[in-house]
């Protein structure tokens, strides 16, 4: 690509040299003034970024949220600093299970059950995430299904908080700093009674040819308004002045002998031969278009590389001679505007941290999609626990409706004589075939109810899904040898 470039550039140096000297005529400098007017119009706060880092989505709190209100309360005791209060504690690895990857974890499980930790926070937290109805052995499928939800959403919070991708993110305050330094050389745009002291510096004086030096170690012209005021200032104390190089009509302020730093008057005059008025939306292609333009006004012959109209010698301001800037690095075309010149060089720099930022906003933006559809497969997972819930209940309704204690089912009879023949059984009607057949009323339990325990399930089974809290009335909490896994602690009443 600078091969190219510098193909190109050479290609313009051979044309510009073989057309015949002669005296530069009004206008002389429009185009290159166009070229350099796109980048002062983005001057000030006028330059405005079309992307800007976007908030994490807020599924991500809300999944990691759900996560921690479905753990068991021992693992969110956990977190709690002292017993009795609601303050969190920080991670102690000589209090925690050895072997864990809890510590980078911490932080993030810290918050959300910091919300857990006070009276009825968990009740309220519960009816917000529809898992209040659901039972021990239910919320227990639910984490083992929410785990690795909430696993790679950690990932992805971890991955948007990254720091060498938070550091390519430029702030809209930051690209308008750049652009004022390159217009102006200073952060931001100077009010139009003062504008820029010394724009060229401050040993200014000796005649306009010693001023238009653009280079960076010798040159005075530093800044595109210093530029602009080298291609367009009327200068009466000199012979055959283009004063109209710029505009059909002369300025009004004169910068004679170029004696010294031009007034404030002449700056902004000389500014507001462009547009300074809006906002301008800023991307990386659309600058890098604009300095590819500028760079290509550039002229060269064997002394030196001009931008602006030049027929030979030095940048005199007289039409036999030059309304231009003057640069001895790029003679004979040995190198590239964009590598050469001090405020090209910084908005290249600028195009291509601009390029850096797009890409780590489109990345942020992934990451906020990838959270959403963790977030959409977390509410799934939680329907799907409700549906089960409803499904199983209408599933033992329907097994236990209209059933006696022996089994026997009162709707197969039709009759009042053949329902009150059986002695389970009674007629409600007020005819011998108008009416139904139920259970007597106390009856209606399943053939089972009685054996091995209050619930008919074994003492295990009775206790095995109940929080440390509930495990009493012949169950026992066995919290001495919890097992740990990644996410929750698994302690059990037995």
């Amino acid at each position: 690509m600078k091969d190219k470039l510098n193909f190109i550039l050479l290609l313009s140096a051979a044309a510009y040299c073989s057309v015949a000297k002669a005296a530069l005529q009004d206008d002389a400098n429009v185009q290159v003034l166009e070229a350099l007017c796109t980048i002062v119009e983005l001057g000030g706060t006028r330059a405005k970024l079309t992307t800007t880092q976007p908030p994490l989505s807020p599924a991500a709190d809300s999944i990691m949220e759900l996560n921690m209100t479905a753990s068991e309360q021992a693992w969110i005791e956990l977190f709690r600093k002292e017993q009795g209060k609601d303050d969190t504690r920080d991670y102690d690895a000589s209090k925690l299970p050895k072997e864990t990857d809890w510590e980078g974890k911490w932080e993030a499980w810290k918050q959300q059950a910091g919300k857990l930790l006070k009276k009825d926070a968990r009740t309220t937290l519960e009816k917000k995430h529809k898992i209040n109805m659901l039972s021990e052995r239910q919320k227990a499928s639910l984490r083992l299904a929410l785990e690795p939800i909430a696993e790679g959403v950690q990932h992805l919070i971890a991955k948007a908080k990254d720091e060498g991708l938070q550091q390519k993110i430029m702030t809209e305050k930051d690209m308008q700093k750049q652009f004022n330094q390159a217009i102006y050389g200073t952060d931001a745009e100077p009010g139009d009674s003062a504008m820029v002291p010394s724009l060229f510096t401050s040993a200014m004086g000796g005649s306009r040819q010693a001023a238009c030096v653009g280079d960076e170690t010798d040159g005075k012209a530093k800044t595109i308004l210093a530029v602009l005021v080298c291609l367009g200032a009327k200068d009466t104390n000199k012979a055959g002045d283009i004063a109209k190089a710029c505009t059909g009509t002369a300025p009004t302020e004169n910068w004679t002998g170029a004696n010294a730093n031009p007034s404030a008057a002449l700056q902004k005059e000389i500014a507001n031969m462009c547009n300074r008025k809006g906002h301008h939306k800023v991307t990386s292609t659309d600058l890098k278009q604009r300095l590819k333009s500028i760079a290509a006004k550039f002229k060269y012959d064997s002394a030196a590389g001009y931008t602006g109209a030049h027929t030979t010698g030095e940048c005199t301001g007289s039409n036999n001679a030059g309304i231009c800037v003057k640069y001895t690095s790029l003679a004979a075309a040995a190198m590239s505007p964009l590598e050469a010149v001090g405020w090209l060089k910084t908005l290249r720099t600028l195009a291509d941290k601009l390029e850096r930022h797009e890409d780590a906003v489109k990345e942020l933006e992934r990451v906020n999609e990838e959270i959403n559809r963790k977030g959409s497969a977390a509410q799934a997972v939680v329907y799907a626990a409700l549906a089960q819930k409803q499904s199983h209940e209408k599933q033992i309704n329907t097994a236990a409706q209209t059933q006696t204690s022996d089994g026997k089912d009162c709707t197969q009879h039709k009759t009042n004589t053949t329902c009150t023949a059986d002695n389970n059984c009674k007629w409600e009607g007020t005819e011998e075939t108008k009416g139904k057949c139920k259970p007597k009323d106390g009856e209606g339990q399943t053939n089972t109810a009685g054996k091995e325990g209050a619930a008919g399930k074994p003492t295990t089974e009775k206790c095995k899904w109940k929080s440390q809290t509930d495990c009493k009335d012949g169950c026992k909490w066995n919290g001495k040898d919890g097992n740990y896994s990644s996410l929750h602690v698994n302690m059990k009443c037995l």
